[in-house]
């Protein structure tokens, strides 16, 4: 199956109202806060598999941030999360060995990936002195596994390598297409509320933040490459905002900035009314409301996290889901009004 879909007939969307609780028609609206110009780009772990990949999904943020000046959000790679966790189950077991293994593989594979991206091998290249820096960093937290005072914690900040790689090497990949780039963490940005078993980012104590990080990035016409899925408690400690997440990262940076429009970039041509590995006959929506794309989640379709389109809907940031690896192809624009439709 798809794991962008689960299920496979989707209703006609309606209007849930406890995603825009004070617009619950079905209407479409145009975002009326243009901020700065400012253009928010999310790049899943469906679409960054390889130095390959991940230098088309840069040309991509590239060729489509026009004269906006351009925020960049990833995920981790494919596949580097899960094993991430397979690491934790490893040291739940007491299997420091296998753990410490698994964690310097992954690793290795962020240097194979960043060598064939650089093209050539530079032992002090920025890239990889900090992809070095990462990997003792790790190295330390898993050796050092019984030793931490909390393993719920201890497993917070493990998880979060995988984007940290991933921001790394996708800021070295546009610096190499001609662009500057910079790497961001999120979790000296984004807050959340402190709840483990369903977070919920703060907004309001995460917006100026935001907006200090991310202006020296702006100043120094650098695009700001942000860290998706993890975050910071209000303690300071390093967290997540749940798993695929990236999403909800990606839309809380496009409201606190009142963002022009948000694009998450995936391995699907957008939404359809179907399952369209399921139902040949599958109809690609050109345009929904927040409430439908909202309804048509809630029916299975995961195309774009749920919270994400909450912060979308609430802050009116319009949303343009694409297909990183079909470029040709328009995507399903949420909230943003077709052009000639009465408002």
């Amino acid at each position: 199956m798809n794991p962008e879909w689960e299920g496979h007939h989707l209703a006609s969307a309606g209007t849930l109202t406890a995603v825009a609780p004070h617009r619950a028609s079905g209407t479409r609206h145009v975002h009326q806060n243009q901020g700065e110009g400012v253009r928010v780009m999310k790049f899943g772990g469906s679409v960054l598999i390889s130095a390959e990949s991940i230098l088309q999904a840069a040309q991509a943020a590239l060729e489509t941030r026009d004269d906006h000046r351009v925020v960049v959000v990833v995920s981790a790679m494919r596949g580097v999360t899960d094993r991430l966790y397979g690491v934790l189950r490893a040291l739940r077991l007491r299997d420091v060995h296998s753990a410490l293994a698994e964690a310097r593989e992954v690793s290795r594979l962020h240097f194979r990936v960043a060598r064939n991206i650089l093209g050539h091998e530079e032992p002090d290249s920025p890239l990889r002195l900090e992809l070095t820096a990462l990997g003792r960093e790790l190295d330390r937290l898993v050796s050092g596994a019984e030793e931490h005072e909390s393993f719920a914690h201890l497993g917070d900040e493990i998880v979060s390598f995988g984007e940290r790689w991933s921001a790394r090497i996708f800021a070295a990949a546009l610096e190499k297409l001609g662009a500057k780039a910079k790497a961001l963490d999120a979790f000296h940005f984004i807050m959340t509320d402190g709840n483990r078993d369903k977070p919920q980012p703060k907004l309001l104590e995460s917006r100026q933040k935001i907006q200090r990080a991310l202006q020296v990035c702006f100043d120094e016409r650098a695009i700001p490459v942000v860290t998706g899925f993890v975050a910071a408690t209000p303690e300071g400690r390093k967290t997540t905002l749940g798993r695929n997440s990236s999403d909800l990262s990606a839309a809380v940076l496009a409201c606190a900035l009142g963002a022009r429009d948000l694009t998450i970039w995936t391995s699907v041509d957008g939404f359809f009314d179907m399952d369209p590995r399921r139902k040949r006959d599958a109809q690609w929506l050109e345009y929904l409301s927040y409430e439908e794309a909202a309804e048509l989640a809630k029916k299975g379709a995961k195309v774009v996290h749920g919270k994400a389109l909450t912060f979308l809907a609430e802050h009116r940031v319009p949303l343009l889901v694409r297909n990183a690896n079909k470029r040709e192809a328009q995507g399903t624009w949420v909230g943003k009004l077709k052009a000639g439709a009465a408002r």
